[in-house]
């Protein structure tokens, strides 16, 4: 059996330690990790002839008992200098490294590796090994030389390898339980109708390598007909890791309760880890990510390995209880060691953003040494997944929010407030343009003048963070999902970086004060959240093409805004996805499917599957009312009124629990004025600031009483991921056809699709509207024993572009007017019968 493992993999695990420190920056700027290559391309291009760039090496080194530990990695370039070798290694630095006093160890731990494995192979008894260090900030470099033994490197190297011996055994010894118990595993119960078809779908898909768009509606046990297909493939070997990825808690408890199943009833041996947000995670009420405020923070890489071992061999579901639990006995940090037991890990459960996001994703799943075709992604909830990437892959400034960072940087660093002001001035040029047309919004073709000054200003907040981190005490070489901190190469394209007496500074001189970056430490938390934002804005530059819009402003609290909008995710989403053997996205609602295909896929040569429903069509009966609207020219207290009476009519036919659904929640609270005049019906309403408790409240209501009706907004908390089976809800009332509200977005959406051949009401509009409807009208009937109704409120229903968009199982659909129903108690009077 052959372990594979990366060069920087290898050593950055190997060799970490220190702390976890926020505030110096090494979580990593996403657009360091983007012009990182640009300083290599620069770099290398400037080299003779004698230079080779991204040289690949490879080295199989066998350990015991058949096992083979496989070492890979591209050395950034190898130079032959009549015969003598010199492996290079060129790391982009946010600091000045002039005043680097000696390699960073975990880089001279690369190049020693690629020097190692290069002299082996080429029968050497000596080479060299070259750092270079490039100050993004002025472009000045600093070589460090360094001459090794062929027998020196060999005892180093064989030491490194001896460190990981233990972790390669225990992978290996992992796969070996894992396929077979895999090989042997049923599916843990009879099939559903339609459900082992649903698996073979799967299967085929991830088999020929293609994306799946799955509509399967609620019943139809889609959780367990897509994680199963994707387990016994891969217990097959056509991939190695396999990612669940939702957008709700309920999505991911439902994966681990499947994965629980098949561990108890199908002895399955399969490691899972359960990924939350930083904030959840965090044993402290606040986390303070730094050595001085959390003690899990300090020294966290210190101790880490030793706890993550001790969990990799006790346990195979790392929840977030049994993680906190480790976590507190080894004082390292819970979400830290959550993210490196994805590594070790053969089911990764996570919401989007740990793969699509790049400010968040999990980078060492998705950078050097990583095969593409390696791992199935399995989307819950697809349909959340188009608006979600629309916000990862877009940013925003504003020119309020930048006076306010502005005051609160003053007197950290003078060249700091003089980048912050010349990103100001860039702003207010275009804060004038904008006014100047007197339009709502101005659409810009390029903003190059922001850019450049934005990435300076992100560059010199990462050079004072990262000039204390490299000032003595070690604060973390935090491993995988650390950065090289790179950034942007500022000169023109046509101008070569040439490495010079000018811009090199010598190996023996730059010694690192003792003092450097000491301003750093006043950087605030709001300081320090204003520089991540900067730096994903930065990134979202890099990204802009013909898919983005760029747009100024005025926010309706009189701010000047400049907004990157990503209006068609799919070529973003596509560089992730890439990595991927196959994707299978599904939900109850992909409706059209069309849509989902051309913003997530970017096209429409995948493969699409529609899953029958397996609950009694009888059961549901669907009302639409035409007599009221929402429109917004007939909004007033006269409609509202009346839509207030026709809520009365449809739950007085039948007592029980009942939600009702709105547009907004100004929308809400004017029908829900109307309806407590004329009913005295226990209501309780959704509000727009509602915490985690008074959420829970909200819903035990529905189980401890009858006759609750629950006034909540369209795509909010309660109109999709909850479970009110039986009598705890028989019917859904919704008001309107979930249109977004008017925006200046939603204008530049409509163009854009105009534009490029699509129906920019309907891909702006319309569908993501009958979505909310659709995922709402889904928390009737959540088991084949429930029996419910679902209430349309608005005359537009009855058309004929919003009926073709029905779920094909909505057979019972029954027109109301004239504040009638009849039609509703003969559907419930059947049912009693």
């Amino acid at each position: 059996m052959t372990v594979h493992i990366s060069v920087r993999n290898l050593v950055e695990f190997i060799l970490r330690s220190g702390d976890i420190d926020e505030r110096r920056g090494q979580g990593g700027s996403v657009e360091a990790m983007l012009e990182g290559a640009k300083i290599h391309r620069a770099i290398q291009a400037a080299a003779g002839s004698d230079y080779s760039a991204e040289v690949s090496v490879r080295e199989d080194i066998p350990l015991a008992d058949g096992l083979t530990l496989s070492i890979e990695g591209r050395a950034d370039g190898v130079i032959n200098n009549k015969g003598y070798i010199t492996i290079d290694e060129i790391k982009g630095m946010y600091l000045d490294v002039t005043k680097l006093a000696e390699p960073i160890e975990v880089h001279l731990a690369q190049a020693k590796c690629y020097a190692y494995i290069w002299a082996k192979q080429h029968g050497l008894s000596d080479i060299s090994v070259r750092m270079t260090y490039v100050s993004i900030e002025d472009r000045k470099i600093k070589l460090f030389n360094s001459d090794h033994e062929f027998g020196e490197l060999e005892k180093w190297f064989n030491g490194l390898i001896e460190s990981y011996k233990p972790w390669a055994q225990h992978i290996a010894e992992w796969m070996d339980l894992r396929v077979t118990s895999v090989k042997a595993l049923d599916f843990p119960y009879e099939y559903r109708p339609g459900q082992k078809e649903l698996a073979s779908d799967v299967y085929k898909t991830i088999y020929h390598k293609k994306k799946l768009f799955l509509e399967a509606p609620t019943g139809t046990g889609k959780t367990l007909a897509t994680l199963y297909p994707a387990i016994k493939a891969s217990g097959e070997g056509l991939a190695s890791y396999l990612f669940f990825l939702t957008a709700k808690n309920i999505g991911a408890k439902a994966a681990g309760d499947a994965l629980e199943l098949m561990r108890t009833a199908g002895g399955l041996r399969l490691k899972s880890v359960n990924i939350i947000g930083k904030d959840r995670a965090c044993i402290n009420s606040v986390p303070h990510c730094n050595p001085d405020e959390c003690d899990f923070a300090k020294g966290h890489f210190d101790r880490v390995n030793e706890v993550l071992y001790k969990l990799l061999t006790s346990e195979d579901s790392f929840t977030r209880d049994t993680i906190e639990r480790a976590a507190k006995e080894g004082m390292v940090c819970p979400y830290a060691l959550a993210r490196d037991l994805t590594e070790f890990s053969d089911c990764i459960i996570c919401d989007y953003n740990y793969v699509f996001d790049p400010a968040v994703a999990l980078r060492h799943f998705f950078g050097e040494g990583k095969r593409a075709g390696d791992y199935i992604f399995l989307v819950d909830e697809a349909h959340n997944l188009v608006d979600r990437a629309r916000e990862m892959y877009s940013a925003d400034l504003s020119l309020r929010n930048l006076g306010r960072v502005r005051g609160l940087i003053r007197g950290i660093d003078r060249k700091l407030s003089s980048y912050m002001n010349a990103l100001i001035g860039q702003m207010e040029l275009l804060a004038e343009e904008y006014e100047n047309t007197g339009l709502k919004y101005s659409i810009l073709s390029e903003i190059s003048g922001v850019n450049d000054a934005a990435s300076r200003l992100a560059g010199r907040f990462l050079e004072l963070m990262q000039e204390k981190r490299k000032s003595g005490k070690k604060t973390g070489n935090q491993g995988r999902d650390s950065s090289q901190m790179t950034l942007t190469d500022t000169r023109p394209a046509s101008e070569p970086l040439r490495i010079s007496k000018n811009n090199v500074e010598s190996e023996t001189s730059g010694m690192v004060s003792e003092n450097s970056g000491k301003k750093a430490d006043k950087f605030s938390d709001e300081i320090l959240d204003f520089y991540f934002k900067l730096a994903g804005f930065v990134d979202i530059c890099d990204r802009l093409d013909k898919r983005y819009r760029i747009y100024t402003e005025r926010t309706d609290s009189g701010d000047i805004r400049l907004r990157l909008l990503c209006v068609d995710p799919s070529h973003n989403l596509a560089e992730y996805l890439a990595y991927g053997r196959a994707s299978v996205f599904f939900s109850a609602t992909l409706l059209p499917v069309t849509y989902y295909m051309d913003l997530i896929a970017g096209g429409r040569d995948d493969y699409t599957v529609y899953a029958r429903s397996v609950f009694d069509p009888e059961r549901l009966g669907i009302f639409i009312d035409t007599d009221v609207t929402s429109r917004y020219t007939r909004r007033g207290p006269e409609e509202y009124r009346k839509i207030a009476e026709h809520i009365h009519g449809i739950t007085g036919c039948r007592k029980g629990n009942y939600l009702v659904f709105f547009p907004s929640y100004a929308f809400l609270e004017n029908v829900y004025r109307e309806f407590s005049e004329i009913s005295d019906d226990n209501c309780i309403c959704q509000t727009s600031e509602m915490p985690d408790q008074e959420r829970e409240l909200f819903l035990d209501s529905f189980d401890k009483e009858n006759g609750i009706i629950g006034f909540c907004v369209l795509g909010g908390l309660f109109a999709e991921g909850i479970d009110l089976t039986g009598n705890r809800l028989i019917g859904a009332i919704i008001v309107g056809t979930g249109l977004p509200q008017i925006s200046n977005e939603k204008d530049i959406l409509k163009m854009y699709f105009d534009d490029n051949g699509r129906d920019g009401f309907d891909y702006a509009m319309k569908i993501p509207g009958m979505n909310k409807v659709l995922q709402a009208a889904g928390r009737v009937i959540r088991t084949e024993n429930d029996t419910g109704v679902i209430a349309l409120l608005d005359e537009r229903f009855d058309k004929p572009d919003h009926r073709q968009m029905y779920p094909r199982e909505w057979l019972n659909i029954t027109k109301i007017t004239g504040c009638k129903y009849n039609s509703v108690k003969e559907f419930w009077n059947r049912w009693d019968k």
